[in-house]
Parts: C-alpha cells; structure tokens; sequence
C-alpha cells in the first residue's frame, strides 16, 4: 500500500517532468527551425561562400526555390492589399 506522501511526489513529478519536457521540447524545434532556415540558400554570391556544401545542388533547385518564394511573397502582398480595402471601404461607411 502506498503511503500518503507519496501521492503527492508522484504529483510533483508528473508535473515537474511535463514542464520539462515541454521546455526541451520548445528548445529542440526552436533549434530545427533555425537551423532549417540557415540551410536555405539565396542565389546570392555571398551563399556559396557560407555555405560551400550546397555547391553540389544544381541550379534549378535554386531557381525554383526562388520562384516559389516569388509567387508566395506576391500572394500574401496581394492578400495585405485586399484587406487594407475592404477595411478602408468598411471605414467610408
């Protein structure tokens, strides 16, 4: 049979070991995200020279990359614009 304190230990572990584990968590996908966002190269000059192990892709991965971004970038300013409309033809009424 358990003795009462222990109950309450238990407790103080499963919540200790929760934040903690949360806390790793967050710190390991922080790490991920920003290493994920340094591997990305640019089709700068100054890429290669950063990261020199990225000289075996070929060129199309870049462009394509590139591309992607280009239509992304346009679509959310596309986005920005329709909003700041309606939100000025809401505000004239």
């Amino acid at each position: 049979m358990l003795r009462p304190g222990s109950h309450k230990w238990g407790y103080i572990r499963i919540i200790t070991g929760t934040i903690l584990g949360g806390i790793l968590g967050f710190y390991v996908m922080h790490r991920l995200e920003t290493n994920y966002k340094v591997s990305i190269p640019s089709l700068s000059p100054l890429s290669f020279l950063l990261a020199p192990q990225l000289l075996h892709l070929p060129l199309q991965i870049y462009e394509k990359m590139n591309e992607r971004l280009r239509i992304y970038e346009a679509e959310l300013k596309r986005k920005k614009e329709e909003r700041l409309n309606e939100f000025e033809e809401s505000s004239k009424f």
